[in-house]
């Protein structure tokens, strides 16, 4: 049965952002963030992820394999470097291990 529930997060250090999250099977979870600079870059962060579990529900610890892509957009070039785009994108690819830290 797959999971029917959403889900918040955030983004930290010198950006502030949300991200929304859905489950849409037990083991896969999609995401998508949005985050802005709050220290002294101007940029803007858009992402989708999307995110494999291995092992169980019931498991307290799963491994999990993430696949995704970010959109870094600089509206002003301060601080940055010569020759610095002021946007671009990147694929994201990572493992590792997670667990719920509230399954309410």
């Amino acid at each position: 049965m797959a999971l029917d529930n959403w889900y918040l997060g955030q983004v930290a250090g010198s950006q502030v952002g949300l991200q929304l999250g859905k489950h849409l099977t037990n083991n896969v979870a999609l995401e998508i963030g949005y985050g802005e600079g709050i220290s002294h870059d101007d940029i803007k962060v858009t992402s989708l992820t999307a995110i494999l579990w291995f092992g169980t529900k019931s498991d307290s610890w799963r491994p999990y394999g993430l696949l995704g892509g970010n959109y870094y957009d600089f509206d002003a070039t301060n601080n940055l470097s010569v020759d610095h785009k002021l946007a671009y994108g990147r694929a994201i690819a990572r493992v590792g291990v997670g667990t719920m830290v509230n399954q309410n």
